[in-house]
């Protein structure tokens, strides 16, 4: 794409945080739900992503983002995720142009959305993007986020009776034979990609933060995020409630969707940042973790060298 001259958004309380799975960002958009008057949105965009690869698994044709004359196979796709994630999905929350608007129309005095990179991977999608908000994104290595991942893969697919015979057990799962499907896979090149759109077309000084300095120095990072978004910040909410119910006034793509445990339990009843994991040294990872980690490897060094620096002697 022809470079455009950037349309930076100063800080204006107003913001989206992107991510991949397993990067700490569930419990990111808790302590922001800590601000009075927040208002927290989780994955709109991705959800819509979801919506748009089910139906494209079953056929669809130039896969709509709009269910206008697509009713049926809009509610094939929320139907679809219903059963992989217990919980019923509205068609009016799976299309972007219903995102964009609901956004820009938000009259709360902060609006705070957690998000996928995977949602935002080409023009036609990023045409949908929010006026009026600033970027950021969360990166963490490669290995934590692949052994995390397969865990909770492997959790959610049993517990809808989706694994094969032959990948029913923990220690023979390989969730790149599943996980493909739902774009896991290329999970950091889709965030790169974005991160570089936002990059070179929005704000050049776009924010890049670490998974693990957020965990090891939460004061820090949270205090220079909330300065640069426009955000109040309080050391207050760096503790919040241990309950997932706390959670259910937020902007969820489906209602009851915070109750899920298999991927969102640890992250929903913390209360808050704990120190972060150490990144595990291969012999204890599985081949799969490996495979798709080493390949991860470069955009996440890349991403990593254009963080935001702590103050580690602190």
């Amino acid at each position: 794409m022809e470079y455009q001259e950037p349309n930076v958004v100063e800080g204006t309380g107003k913001a989206i945080l992107w991510t991949t799975p397993r990067m700490i960002s569930t419990a990111f958009a808790k302590c922001m739900g800590g601000i009075p008057d927040c208002e927290v949105w989780f994955e709109p965009y991705g959800y819509c992503h979801f919506a748009r690869e089910e139906m494209g698994k079953a056929g669809t044709a130039d896969v709509p983002i709009s269910s206008v004359g697509y009713e049926e196979p809009f509610q094939m796709a929320a139907e679809r995720l219903g059963k992989i994630l217990s919980c019923d999905f509205d068609i009016e929350r799976l299309q972007y142009p219903n995102v964009k608007r609901k956004l820009e129309q938000s009259d709360s005095k902060y609006v705070f959305v957690k998000d996928q990179s995977s949602g935002m991977t080409d023009e036609r999608l990023r045409m949908y993007l929010p006026a009026g908000f600033k970027h950021a994104f969360l990166i963490r290595h490669p290995f934590l986020v692949y052994n995390s991942l397969r865990k909770a893969g492997f959790k959610q697919l049993s517990a809808g009776n989706l694994l094969d015979e032959s990948q029913n057990k923990e220690d023979t799962f390989d969730m790149r034979y599943y996980l493909a499907d739902y774009y896991f896979e290329d999970a950091f090149q889709r965030h790169y990609n974005l991160w570089k759109y936002v990059k070179e077309n929005v704000d050049p000084s776009v924010m890049v933060i670490d998974a693990s300095d957020l965990l090891n120095h939460p004061g820090e990072v949270m205090s220079k995020y909330c300065q640069a978004m426009g955000f109040p910040y309080s050391e207050s909410m760096l503790e919040w409630e241990a309950s997932r119910e706390v959670t259910a006034t937020w902007k969820w793509p489906a209602d009851t969707l915070y109750q899920n445990k298999a991927f969102m339990g640890v992250a929903l009843e913390s209360s808050k940042f704990n120190a972060s994991a150490p990144i595990p040294p291969k012999d204890k990872l599985t081949p799969d973790v490996i495979d798709l980690g080493e390949k991860a490897m470069p955009l996440y060094e890349e991403m990593y060298r254009n963080r935001l620096q702590v103050n580690v002697s602190a």
